[in-house]
Parts: C-alpha cells; structure tokens; sequence
C-alpha cells in the first residue's frame, strides 16, 4: 500500500517511541512496516476512532498487533505480519471513524 502524505494535524499524533533507540535496531523490512502503521495510526486516531463505541474493538485489535510488532521475544516473520494487520487495523478505525462522522 503506498503511504499516504499526512497533513501536518496528522502528524501531531507522532508516537512516543517513534524516536526511540529501539527504531534504529529494527531491520529495514520491520521499520518500514512500522512506519505504515504509524501512519496508518495517526490517521485513525486524526478522526477521532477512540472516541467511536463502535470503533473501539478494531482499535483494540490494532493496538495489539502493534504490541506484537515491538515485542522483540518474537521472530522477524512474525512481527512483520503483526505489523501489516496492525496497519490494515488502524485503516479500518480511520473508516469507521470517517463512517460515523457521517463523511464516507
């Protein structure tokens, strides 16, 4: 999926380990997926998703896989395919978040 360009609003939803130590010890292959589901993220959360009953559950989901994308106990694979759910995840929030504004 090609990344989207974040508004700068956007981009004030930066995660607090963004710049963390840990980032730089990730494989191009984990950091690249970690940055799409931080921008995936951002977008979700830009629209509002937490604050959706109805789009709780998804951000939850996503919020674990990206859990399972940082947890360095488990192998590469595995924290690759965390990742892309996690970005798929935080997608869907961003929709349903757009869905219950009433824009899409």
């Amino acid at each position: 999926m090609p990344r989207h360009k974040a508004p700068d609003a956007v981009r004030a939803f930066v995660p607090e380990w963004w710049d963390d130590a840990r980032f730089s010890r990730l494989s191009d292959c984990l950091q690249s997926v970690l940055q799409d589901a931080a921008d995936a993220e951002r977008w979700a959360r830009f629209y509002r998703a937490p604050d959706y009953p109805s789009c709780q559950q998804v951000l939850a989901a996503a919020e674990k896989s990206l859990a399972e994308l940082l947890d360095e106990g488990v192998t590469e694979g595995a924290r690759t395919a965390a990742g892309e759910r996690a970005q798929r995840k935080f997608w869907e929030a961003k929709v349903c978040a757009r869905r219950e504004r009433g824009e899409g």
